[in-house]
């Protein structure tokens, strides 16, 4: 975790400025009151300097002082840690980014996932609302890598994690929980709603062209689905929906099962 650096700068800026107001006041006030027994001629004679000449030159000496101080030092330290201040502030966001995103696909990742399950759940118990959970497996992911190399399997992760980012809602959270696992959570969906939903996304990668090194690159993918009930718990949730996809897989692979 990043260590937030304590500025002062912007008190002590604060402060100065209160200050040479202040001061600024104390001169002019001090200008008016005496400004028929000023003797300009002489200003460069202190030693004839009356009481009043001397409480106005050290008025004007503190806040010349003051803006110096101000101007000099304050000022550009402050931009400083401005610019410090801003630089963290970019650098958390960016780590804070990469905690909850997938590297290769851009898309969340497992960890980011489970605490929006579980967040889905509490929220969704309280009210009534349903709320549906798919799991995706790609089918026969393993042959890609042997045959074509990890590059071609990286390819493949990343075009279908695209295409389900342009099917899935603004609203629901789309991640990469395992190697060649993504799932997804549909706020609002339910029964034959979610049956139809995860056929959309079956066909959609069924239907995807992908080629390497000139080469076709046929993908399915398995889908297991479940939906939450008053009596389950978020892990409950996500056990229905893995055993479903297995499901899937045992009756043929490029199925949905819900």
């Amino acid at each position: 975790m990043l260590k937030r650096k304590t500025d002062n700068s912007s008190s002590m800026l604060m402060f100065n400025t209160i200050f040479l107001g202040i001061g600024a006041g104390l001169v002019i006030l001090a200008w008016f009151a005496q400004i028929s027994e000023i003797n300009f001629n002489s200003i460069l004679e202190p030693e004839n300097w009356s009481k009043s000449d001397r409480l106005l030159a050290a008025t004007l000496a503190v806040l010349l002082a003051g803006l110096f101080h101000s101007l000099v030092i304050i000022y550009p330290n402050h931009v400083h840690n401005q610019k410090e201040r801003r630089l963290a502030a970019e650098k958390a966001n960016r780590l804070e980014t990469m905690a909850m995103n997938d590297g290769l696909t851009g898309i969340s990742n497992r960890a980011y996932f489970d605490a929006a399950l579980v967040a889905y759940f509490e929220e969704f118990d309280k009210t009534g609302a349903a709320f549906g959970l798919f799991l995706m497996d790609l089918d026969n992911f393993k042959s890609i890598n042997d045959t074509f190399g990890h590059s071609a399997g990286d390819m493949v992760l990343k075009k279908v994690a695209e295409q389900i980012s342009i099917l899935a809602r603004e609203y629901d959270v789309i991640a990469r929980v395992g190697g060649e696992e993504f799932a997804i959570l549909a706020p609002y969906a339910t029964g034959a709603d979610l049956k139809s939903i995860g056929e959309r996304y079956r066909k959609r990668i069924e239907n995807m062209e992908l080629n390497w090194e000139g080469k076709s690159l046929p993908i399915t993918i398995s889908v297991g689905i479940a939906s939450n009930q008053k009596t389950d718990t978020a892990n409950q949730i996500y056990l229905t929906a893995d055993k479903r996809l297995y499901e899937a897989k045992d009756q043929g692979r490029n199925l949905v099962v819900s």
